[in-house]
């Protein structure tokens, strides 16, 4: 079965229960030197040629759905040196305070730091260099 992917290239793959918005992992070349991730945008392709096999599927579309909304959800301008936020300790998963060192012209952070943890975690900080990294920063509790 062929895919296409970003609604620029087509794979083929094995698995038979893929959907459009389903993320698959593929493979690099193209200027990608590693694999990549891409989402499905078609189960049938324009393309009739040959094409590269993915290597797999990555998450659902529930899952890709689900991270795309709550990216929507943050709030990239408008803030100001000195705001605080919290988020989980990526290590304790207790709330861990925040605070904004820089912003942009528009008011979105480009560096953050945290305050230690009570379970022992050090002050770190991030450098933020584009909206989609403050995002993902926000919304991921690893970072």
């Amino acid at each position: 079965m062929k895919v296409q992917i970003d609604s620029r290239y087509a794979y083929e793959t094995d698995l038979e229960d893929i959907e459009v918005g389903n993320e698959m992992v593929l493979p690099g070349g193209m200027g990608f030197q590693d694999s990549w991730t891409g989402i499905v945008t078609s189960l049938e392709p324009a393309y009739d040629g040959p094409c590269r096999k993915a290597i797999g599927l990555s998450r659902r579309r529930k899952q890709v759905e689900a991270e795309r909304d709550a990216l929507a959800q943050v709030k990239i301008t408008g803030w100001r040196a000195g705001e605080t936020f919290s988020k989980p300790c990526r290590q304790c998963g207790e709330a861990r305070v925040y605070v904004v060192e820089e912003v942009n012209k528009i008011g979105r952070p480009t560096h953050v730091i945290s305050t230690g943890c009570s379970c022992g975690a050090p002050r770190s900080g991030a450098g933020l260099g584009s909206a989609n990294a403050f995002r993902h920063f926000m919304i991921d509790p690893a970072l």
